[in-house]
């Protein structure tokens, strides 16, 4: 118990599991994992706590009701499971997976993108008088023009260099004027982040969070006006993706969509949590809160 929760078997007996709550759940949360007990006898979830020092842990809880002899629920029993191997596992997996954007992205801007820019330049010396010809070349020359575009957005968006050397809010704000020129959508951000608090494979992930979110509701939702708010909450930030679409049934994407798991891994990664609300006609709420890390 040392070890897994700082707090020494004395100081936990005669404790409310309360004492190692990280304060990153909200009642709706206890009030679904309450319900759970009552219905299945039995809830499981892999849960943020917060040790005795204030540092933050996941553990694989397990909590089953106990019946007595004339099957009243009178005692409940829980196990727990230190996670957090795990947990650093998946983020080296993740880290492994962004590195190889990252060389794909340079490989791209690098060596296609060049070659393109040459062909365009080989094509715009070429001299021809005839009709036909001039036709040809500048339908070739229009084609190079949209592959370079098509290129430069690929590789920005497998790895924003913006987001290394200028931070978070700078790269939102390069995506939001890129997909402005290829969107109706009304976009906004408004921020109180302290991005110095943050180290780099956190703001990536919440970009990438971000990312998701914007693609899913363009592709989607059917917006016309989408806002991201990013909030300083002194310990933890919140993030609020918020879209006027046509919402969804949340479940049926949960179990179909891979990028909303995706997104609440990334988020669960660096301990923190995403919750995502949709009504049908009314659009969809994406919440991130998390620790900063810094």
């Amino acid at each position: 118990l040392l070890n897994f929760t700082g707090y020494s078997k004395a100081e936990l007996i005669g404790q409310k599991p309360s004492i190692l709550k990280s304060g990153l759940y909200d009642i709706e949360y206890y009030a679904n994992l309450w319900d759970s007990i009552r219905k299945r006898g039995s809830f499981y979830d892999e849960i943020i706590n917060r040790k005795k020092n204030g540092e933050l842990y996941t553990a694989a809880q397990s909590i089953i009701s106990l019946a007595s002899k004339d099957k009243e629920f009178s005692n409940y029993a829980s196990i727990s499971r230190d996670c957090s191997k795990k947990k650093d596992f998946e983020k080296k997996l993740v880290a492994v997976q962004e590195d190889e954007r990252s060389r794909i992205s340079r490989e791209l801007h690098d060596n296609i993108g060049q070659s393109v820019a040459a062909l365009k330049l080989i094509i715009g010396s070429i001299d021809s008088k005839e009709g036909e010809n001039i036709k040809k070349i500048s339908d070739v020359d229009s084609l190079l023009i949209e592959l370079s575009t098509s290129i430069r957005e690929t590789s920005y968006g497998l790895m924003p260099s913006i987001l290394r050397d200028y931070g978070l809010v700078s790269a939102l704000n390069k995506n939001l004027d890129l997909l402005d020129k290829s969107s109706h959508i009304d976009f906004r951000i408004t921020t109180t982040l302290e991005e110095s608090r943050m180290s780099n494979e956190l703001k990536l992930s919440v970009y990438r969070i971000i990312q998701e979110a914007l693609s899913n509701s363009i592709k989607y939702a059917n917006s016309s006006k989408i806002n991201i708010v990013l909030e300083d909450c002194e310990t933890y930030f919140n993030v609020v993706i918020k879209d006027n679409g046509v919402g969804f049934v949340l479940d049926k994407f949960l179990e179909e969509g891979q990028g909303l798991l995706n997104m609440k891994h990334r988020a669960f990664l660096h301990n923190g949590l995403c919750k995502i609300k949709s009504v049908i006609g009314k659009g969809t709420k994406i919440m991130i809160k998390a620790p900063y890390d810094v």
